[in-house]
Parts: C-alpha cells; sequence; structure tokens
C-alpha cells in the first residue's frame, strides 16, 4: 500500500514536471516571437508527419536496434574487464590508466581522432563503446567489491570464484546495480551515437536526418527528432524500472 501512493506520488511529479516544460516553451513561444523557436503545435504535427513515413520509422528501428548491439557488446567487455579486475589486482592497476584515459577525453576529440582513423560510418559506434565501456566497467566492479563478504566465504566453501559462482552468486545479488547500470548506459548510448551521427553526417541515422534539418535551417524537425529521442529514451528506462521491481 505505502509502495503504491509512493508511485502514485512520483508519477504525479513527474508529469507536473512535463507539464513545467510544455508551460515553459508556451510562454517562451509568446514572449520571444523568433522564427527559429517552434511552437509546441508545430512540433506535434511534424512529429506526426515525421513518423507517417517509413522511412523515418526504419531510421527509429535501426537507431534503436543498434544501441541495442552497442550496450550488449559494452556489457560483455566491461563484464570481462570487471571480473578480470575484481580476480587479479594486477589487472585492475594494468587497466586503470586505459579507463581514465577514456574517461576524461572530450567526445568531440575522439569523435575527430576516430573519423580520421576508421572513417565517418564507423566512428559513431566505436565512440560510443568508448564512452559507454569505462562507465559499464567501474559499475559492474563497483557492484562485484560490494558483495557480502560472507556470501563470498561461503560460496568458497563450494568453490573457487569461477563462473559458476559469478553467474550464481555475483550476477543475482548484484541486478540492482547491474540494472542502475544499464538505465544510466541506454541515454548516454543514444546521445553520444546521435551526436556522433551529427558530425559523421551518416545516412539513414537520425543524427544525420538532424544535420540536414539544421542545414536547411528546419528547426521544427531539430525539436521534432529531439523530442522522439527522449521518448525512446524514456519508453526504455520505464519498462527496465519495471523489470528491476519484480527482481
Amino acid at each position: 500500500m505505502k509502495d503504491s501512493l509512493i508511485n502514485k506520488k512520483q508519477n504525479i511529479f513527474f508529469f507536473l514536471g512535463i507539464f513545467t516544460i510544455l508551460l515553459v516553451w508556451f510562454i517562451w513561444t509568446l514572449v520571444d516571437q523568433n522564427i527559429f523557436f517552434p511552437k509546441i503545435d508545430e512540433v506535434i504535427i511534424d512529429i506526426g508527419k515525421l513518423l507517417s513515413e517509413g522511412k523515418n520509422l526504419l531510421i527509429i528501428l535501426y537507431t534503436f536496434l543498434k544501441v541495442i548491439g552497442l550496450i550488449t557488446v559494452a556489457f560483455i567487455i566491461s563484464f570481462l574487464f570487471a571480473l578480470l579486475a575484481y580476480k587479479f589486482i594486477s589487472f585492475r592497476s594494468f587497466i586503470s590508466p586505459m579507463i581514465a584515459i577514456m574517461r576524461s577525453t572530450p567526445v568531440a576529440s575522439v569523435i575527430l581522432i576516430l573519423i580520421l582513423l576508421i572513417g565517418s560510418k564507423l566512428a559513431p559506434i566505436f565512440i560510443s563503446l568508448l564512452v559507454i565501456v569505462p562507465i559499464a566497467y567501474e559499475n559492474i566492479y563497483a557492484a562485484f567489491i560490494n558483495v557480502d563478504k560472507d556470501l563470498i566465504d561461503e560460496a568458497k566453501l563450494v568453490s573457487n570464484i569461477n563462473l559458476k559462482i559469478i553467474f550464481s552468486v555475483f550476477v543475482p545479488v548484484s541486478a540492482n546495480y547491474l540494472i542502475s547500470t544499464l538505465l544510466s548506459c541506454f541515454g548516454l548510448a543514444l546521445k553520444v551515437l546521435v551526436m556522433s551521427e551529427v558530425l559523421t553526417q551518416g545516412n539513414m541515422t537520425i543524427g544525420g536526418s538532424i544535420q540536414i534539418a539544421k542545414a536547411t535551417i528546419d528547426i521544427t524537425r531539430v525539436f521534432s527528432w529531439s523530442i522522439i529521442l527522449v521518448i525512446i529514451v524514456l519508453t526504455v528506462e520505464f519498462f527496465i524500472k519495471k523489470i528491476k521491481k519484480n527482481i
């Protein structure tokens, strides 16, 4: 009962936040009659037009699948790194400088370097991985080292820490950490991917479509794509949180 009331309260404030954003947007368009700042109704109509075109639906689907693929690959790499870092302190020390570089290097610099090295088609994918992997690795490693010591000692009585122990003890206990990591990584992956696509001007991509809209000064279309991206992230986060509650 208490959880239900808390959820209802959270939902009320969530929609109140959306209403506040729309209200500020509406007031802004009334106060500042800038032709480059679209009105709410113009954006809603444009979103309808955008979604009515099969090409755009394919672009959205392709982007979504690409992000899912990136998250999957990033989690596999991060999981293996975190496992090795947990078992071998020397590996943790070895990989720390690389992770630090990946986390601290400006994304714009990485984009420009990778475009020159591997071309504009593959650059967005590798850029997204370089941004996601350090965050996922640190979170997964933190989940491992925060597993209850008594639980680890009991597991060691059965066997040394191996893949069976990892998947039967560490992963279930760390499920909330892993899901929280997934929540933060999905939105970040989508944002970085689209930003990279804008700079590389990729074909059949959301970033490429935004770049075309920018070049033609179609700010309404830029807003439309941005809102669609927000909706995608919120929808995915909603389902991930539902799964998290059932664990």
